[in-house]
């Protein structure tokens, strides 16, 4: 298997998008970025993935990096 050629695409692979578009790969590392800026101010500690599927691909995962 070939390793993913940039950050976007090892991004989008991490979250099962591998086939994205290369729109959707230019635009991904925003989106992420946002993504982990809202949610960092959200009040999160009593939540798990399932209780807010909006964010749930950037959940944290045990061993992640």
């Amino acid at each position: 298997m070939d390793k993913p050629a940039s950050e976007s695409q090892r991004l989008a692979a991490d979250i099962g998008l591998e086939n994205a578009a290369p729109e959707v790969l230019e635009q991904l590392p925003l989106a992420a970025a946002t993504a982990r800026k809202h949610k960092s101010a959200l009040k999160t500690f009593a939540l798990v993935p399932g209780d807010e599927p909006a964010v749930v691909f950037s959940a944290e995962r045990s061993g992640a990096k």
